[in-house]
């Protein structure tokens, strides 16, 4: 079953991101995520749908979270890499 709603975490695209994030060690995938925006005139929906959930995460470490209700193992991710990410 797939995931639908209007939050950056209620769709198919970001939960499989969230999915590969949750498998790495530092916050690499995040900077890369939030730059692919950038790189193009056309902005597809997937990458802005990952870039939306980086940037929500992102401020996440900064102790700045949004309102999305994080999973057991994003938060737990989340947790171990709080404080990075502070030069965005």
């Amino acid at each position: 079953m797939g995931a639908w709603g209007i939050g950056n975490f209620e769709n198919d695209t970001v939960q499989d991101w969230i999915i590969e994030l949750v498998e790495t060690q530092d916050i690499n995938l995040l900077s890369e995520s939030i730059e692919m925006v950038l790189e193009d005139n056309y902005l597809d929906a997937d990458v802005a749908c990952i870039a939306l959930g980086a940037v929500e995460i992102l401020a996440a470490l900064q102790n700045r979270p949004g309102k999305e209700i994080y999973e057991d193992e994003l938060q737990e991710w989340i947790l171990q890499h709080k404080g990075q990410g502070t030069n965005y």
